[in-house]
């Protein structure tokens, strides 16, 4: 795993630390990133429909803590495809909420991670 990936890996670990806290262990989620974090939510964000772990979000009004939420920060943005943030973004918006951090800026040329 290289260094960005190892980044990338332990955010997705402070948020399922801080889903623990609401009492909501996403643990199907913990198994999935295993080595490859960035595979694990190429996956979520490919399925046809959102996660279960993105409805109970919902549920705890903390879309901020979903992977479609993620990808779209300033740091992450360009390890997706823009579709895959399309989907994020459009998952989100069909859910009411638009994350504080993503100014909705399609990042020309990202292919996936790096």
């Amino acid at each position: 795993m290289n260094a960005v990936e190892q980044r990338f890996r332990t955010e997705l670990l402070d948020l399922i630390a801080e889903c623990k806290m609401l009492k909501y262990n996403p643990s199907r989620f913990s198994q999935m990133i295993g080595a490859k974090p960035f595979e694990a939510v190429q996956s979520l964000l490919n399925a046809s429909e959102t996660s279960d772990g993105f409805g109970t979000l919902f549920q705890l009004k903390r879309l901020d803590l979903s992977v479609e939420a993620v990808v779209l920060k300033p740091e992450w943005r360009e390890c997706f495809t823009q579709a895959e943030r399309d989907s994020a973004r459009r998952r989100l918006a069909d859910a009411g909420y638009k994350a504080p951090w993503d100014n909705g800026d399609a990042s020309p040329g990202a292919e996936g991670p790096t």
